[in-house]
């Protein structure tokens, strides 16, 4: 098994594609984050993570620290618990050529 090297790249790369589901939301809204929910984006099917108020993909997440820690490690988007970057071939190579 691998283990994350907290590189972050994840967390910069993939903003507009992590998917949200009704009852994250429902659970962060019952947990008064709202400062999670406001950068969420409603697609007509789920909800997409991370934008601005304008509906701009943000260039990385809101919640990744400046030493690629998760400011929300403990109730993260389920998504963003299950990605293993090593799973995507090259996903480390190719990210990091374009750093």
């Amino acid at each position: 098994m691998e283990i994350c090297i907290q590189c972050g790249r994840c967390c910069k790369y993939y903003c507009g594609l992590i998917t949200i589901s009704r009852e994250e939301v429902k659970k962060y809204a019952q947990m008064g984050r709202f400062d999670i929910i406001k950068f969420l984006k409603w697609n007509g099917r789920h909800f997409l993570a991370w934008f601005d108020s304008d509906g701009k993909k943000l260039p990385k997440c809101p919640f990744l620290s400046k030493d690629n820690k998760c400011t929300i490690h403990d109730i993260k988007p389920f998504m963003c618990k299950k990605f293993n970057c090593w799973e995507w071939p090259g996903f480390l190579i190719n990210e990091a050529l374009n750093e």
